[in-house]
């Protein structure tokens, strides 16, 4: 990838990225259209909170529940890079790629276990098309289950992701998920939806 393209990639990163660029913080649309979400403000500007979703599952115990929940969410580690080092030579005019890698543990996904609650620590991802190139993110959370009226009552909270490849733009790691578009916040929300639909799954087999 020559230098131009690095810049292209660089300045589409920016006006995605989860922090940085002056970018229109409204609210993304597409999060009218979800319940159960609760919003916080930091900074003068809008973050998911938390995030509820009841099972289609009926009839659900929280034993049954535990054991699905554990086969469909996982706490990994996640390597995240940029290339914010890199430069172009005042002599050669070659670009240099100094690439940067860090690790973000992950941990155990057992948080809290009683008879009438269960809570874990997890991630997923999606990628996301800025339009010039695809972007992954990983999002984190952390899940609290409970029966209600024979569903599960899924809890989303502590939600926040990271993009894995920031490009020439420093990589600041996870980060609480704005509801602008730009930060992806429907994606995001997506993949929780995702995880809690592998667990109904389970549920319903």
């Amino acid at each position: 990838m020559g230098f131009d393209m690095y810049k292209k990639v660089a300045i589409s990163l920016c006006c995605i990225s989860l922090s940085g660029c002056a970018i229109d913080t409204g609210r993304d649309p597409n999060l009218n259209n979800l319940t159960g979400l609760e919003f916080k403000n930091l900074s003068g500007n809008e973050y998911i909170k938390n995030y509820s979703i009841t099972s289609s599952a009926t009839g659900v115990d929280l034993e049954k529940a535990k054991v699905c929940t554990l086969r469909n969410v996982t706490n990994r580690d996640v390597t995240l890079s940029d290339s914010s080092r890199s430069f172009v030579g005042a002599y050669t005019g070659n670009y240099y790629n100094l690439g940067n890698k860090s690790t973000s543990s992950g941990g155990n996904v057992v948080a809290a276990s009683s008879d009438k609650s269960f809570v874990v620590n997890g991630s997923t991802e999606y990628i996301f098309d800025s339009g010039l190139i695809n972007v992954k993110r990983v999002v984190r959370f952390t899940l609290d289950l409970s029966i209600l009226e024979g569903k599960v009552k899924y809890t989303f909270s502590n939600v926040q992701q990271a993009q894995t490849e920031t490009g020439t733009i420093p990589n600041n790691g996870f980060n609480y998920i704005g509801t602008w578009k730009g930060a992806s916040p429907y994606h995001a929300l997506s993949s929780l939806r995702s995880v809690t639909s592998d667990i109904d799954s389970c549920l319903d087999y």
